[in-house]
């Protein structure tokens, strides 16, 4: 049976109080220690509220990181990924992922 993950936002500014409202002061959780060694002020949630809070961040009003946890006691570790940006035509070419010439195709079709 695979881990299961538990999700926790670090908000800043006007987000922590939109997560405050819509969370409770019982998912609150003060200085942290993360795997990077940092200390950090999380919230607790469940990851259905992620997409949520993305979409508002995409119009600028909210500013925030997901970190996640495998398990009980597994290190709470960045999310890597929350923001991937979508590759280009040419970084393709050069990370191999397509070939070049006509009709371009996978690198690992058949």
């Amino acid at each position: 049976m695979p881990a299961t993950k538990k999700w926790f936002i670090e908000a800043t500014g006007h987000t922590n109080e939109v997560i405050a409202t819509e969370l409770g002061a019982e998912n609150a959780h003060k200085d942290v220690l993360c795997q990077d060694g940092k200390v950090r002020d999380l919230w607790a949630c469940d990851y259905s509220l992620i997409p949520k809070l993305l979409k508002n961040e995409a119009s600028g009003q909210l500013e925030f990181k997901v970190f996640f946890r495998e398990g009980m006691y597994g290190p709470i570790k960045p999310w890597p990924f929350l923001r991937r940006k979508r590759m280009g035509l040419a970084e393709a070419v050069e990370k191999k992922v397509v070939k070049k010439g006509r009709g371009m195709r996978a690198a690992n079709a058949v």
